[in-house]
């Protein structure tokens, strides 16, 4: 209950310019499911990642195509790890219940919540095992390594952990189970972008890490160590796990700015904690603190965008009054003389791409349990998940349906909205007069702005 009620709010918060973008990313495996390229699937990665979250948000896709599914889907799954690790340890659940990383990633359009949830259920499966395979611990493994590369590392560890009457077949098994991925896994190795992230950096991700989580989290990784010899087999799936992801970080696989890989070592961490003696005396007090914080957190931030949502004083409440002429089109493949009159929404990023802090009260007017199927633009390629676009979006408002564009930059597809459709409002959000992004968007589209409240519309 404490894990819902913490992740509920984040939810609710987190429905956000990146929920819009990102939902673009899966576009190739969403194609695919749509003209039945099902053999296809296990080798179209999304990015550097496998293809099991990429199936699962394309089907929320095609069977209700709105928003709340991406959030709840995250948010359910993300609890339903702490149920799975409480099967194991009540400490443990509480402490993934209230860990500041788990909570920060627990209502995002990607693969961690799924990913925490396989390998809660990895980790809090029993050695002992019947017959000559584990095959619960098979079943989670495969589902963590289809979800993420370092969902596959931490099956191994916890395979090759299992008595020997068990460990080789099962890893047999797991081999075999991996061995669609292989054709994406040395597609991803061969692609030069692959290892581009930025070089680390301790000063900086020290600050950041300690700045957005605390530091009660720095204790967990001491109290683990104790644990260690009391369970080597947690042990080696979390010290094994640092020791892969330094290794990532260090080829510039992974992004050492990017805090989400920590999730696939805090399930081992949190068992290995749970199993000091008298650990509770000191972690419960801590949890229900951390919880207690977050609360307030979250909740200041879902009040402050009920107050300005009600308020109806921005330039989002003033196009979404000034849309006249909603799409005809059959379907949702755009056409000039059908396409109507769109929305757009420019807003600068964050401060990093994992930045989860900032809210959208804007983004709150186009309510996240509403229609929204992607639209097909004519000069995007099918499958395309090329969110410079805008990710447009046919969303049904009170006077019909509407496209719907999102914008974090200034591009030159921003100005190539205004030859699909008939009328187009421009909204740009949390920017100052003055502001870089306002002039670039007011020479890119050649109409002036119009100060509204604290925003600027552009007709």
């Amino acid at each position: 209950m404490l894990a819902l009620m913490l992740r509920l709010p984040r939810g609710i918060a987190r429905w956000h310019e990146d929920a819009w973008l990102y939902s673009v990313y899966p576009a190739q495996t969403l194609h695919k499911l749509q003209m039945g390229l099902l053999h296809e699937l296990p080798s179209t990665f999304t990015g550097l990642h496998p293809p099991a979250w990429p199936v699962l948000h394309a089907l929320t896709e095609l069977w209700s195509p709105r928003p709340l599914w991406w959030l709840m889907q995250s948010i359910l799954l993300s609890t339903g790890a702490v149920v799975l690790l409480a099967r194991r340890s009540r400490l443990a659940a509480l402490l993934l219940a209230t860990s500041p990383v788990a909570v920060h990633y627990a209502a995002e359009v990607n693969q961690y919540a799924l990913l925490t949830f396989a390998l809660a259920g990895l980790w809090s499966t029993s050695v002992n095992g019947r017959g000559r395979v584990h095959g619960p611990m098979l079943a989670w493994g495969l589902l963590a390594g289809w979800t993420h590369v370092l969902g596959a590392v931490a099956a191994f560890l916890a395979v090759v952990s299992l008595p020997s009457r068990l460990r080789w077949n099962t890893l047999l098994v797991l081999v075999l189970g991996f061995s669609p991925l292989v054709p994406g896994v040395l597609t991803t190795i061969g692609d030069a972008s692959t290892f581009t992230q930025p070089s680390f950096m301790a000063g900086l991700v020290a600050t950041d890490l300690v700045g957005r989580f605390g530091v009660l989290g720095l204790a967990l990784p001491v109290f683990g160590l104790l644990g260690a010899r009391r369970s080597p087999r947690l042990a080696l799936g979390f010290v094994g796990g640092f020791v892969v992801l330094v290794c990532f970080v260090a080829a510039r696989v992974a992004a050492p700015h990017q805090f989400p890989y920590l999730l696939t070592l805090l399930p081992p961490l949190a068992l290995c904690v749970a199993a000091v003696p008298k650990a509770a005396w000191i972690f419960v007090p801590l949890a229900l603190v951390q919880a207690g914080w977050q609360l307030a957190f979250d909740g200041r931030r879902v009040q402050d965008l009920a107050t300005d949502v009600s308020a109806e004083s921005r330039a989002v409440d003033v196009a979404l009054g000034a849309l006249a002429v909603p799409w005809t089109c059959p379907g949702t493949t755009l056409e000039p003389g059908c396409a109507g009159d769109a929305l757009v929404l420019l807003r600068p990023p964050g401060r990093n791409d994992d930045d989860k802090t900032r809210t959208s009260a804007v983004l709150w007017r186009i309510r996240p349990w509403w229609s929204a199927p992607r639209i097909q633009l004519p000069e995007v390629p099918l499958g395309s998940n090329d969110h410079r676009h805008g990710q447009p979006r046919l969303v049904n408002l009170a006077g019909g349906p509407f496209a719907i564009y999102v914008h974090d930059q200034v591009r030159p597809t921003l100005s190539e909205v205004y030859g699909r459709h008939r009328a187009v409002w421009l909204v740009v959000s949390d920017v100052g007069p003055q502001s870089s992004m306002l002039e670039s968007a007011v020479e890119m589209v050649g109409r002036e702005a119009q100060p509204v409240g604290a925003d600027f519309l552009i007709r």
